[in-house]
């Protein structure tokens, strides 16, 4: 009967916190990071928009309805990013309380 040969299986590498953190922290910086702050831009810019479209179309109703109806669009986006905002906020320090 021949000899069993060991399976060559390569551990699993492992991760300390801070090895999880640094990895973490790279993921926000180079893409959450921006992303929120392109979207509170956005948010920002169709705020803006409706407010202009509102003020300056004051003869017409429906232009009017539209502009309002950009600067409802334009607050829900805000508060959405900074729920979004908080939300990472909240889990970066739940990570880091490890």
């Amino acid at each position: 009967m021949p000899p069993i040969r060991r399976l060559n299986c390569r551990r699993r590498p492992t991760y300390n916190m801070a090895q999880m953190q640094a990895f973490i922290n790279k993921i926000l910086a180079g893409a959450v990071w921006p992303f929120i702050g392109f979207i509170f831009a956005l948010a920002i810019a169709i705020f803006l928009y409706g407010l202009m479209e509102f003020a300056l179309n004051a003869d017409s109703d429906e232009k009017r309805e539209k502009g309002k109806s950009h600067i409802v669009w334009g607050i829900v986006g805000l508060f959405i990013m900074f729920a979004v905002w908080g939300i990472v906020i909240i889990i970066m320090n739940f990570v880091g309380s490890f």
